[in-house]
């Protein structure tokens, strides 16, 4: 299992979701561009690693 995980620049990480593969996983990081913006259009770098 690998976690999803985003992080912002000032150090705090939250859980975002999981998956069965780090394939899976870093495809989904990768189809993101390493990215998420949230609703109040901040801007978190997302990483994944092995649960």
């Amino acid at each position: 299992m690998f976690t999803v995980y985003l992080k912002s620049a000032g150090g705090t990480k939250k859980y975002f979701t999981e998956f069965e593969t780090e394939a899976e996983a870093e495809s989904f990081c990768r189809e993101y561009g390493w990215e998420w913006v949230d609703e109040n259009e901040f801007v978190w770098d997302m990483d994944y690693e092995e649960a």
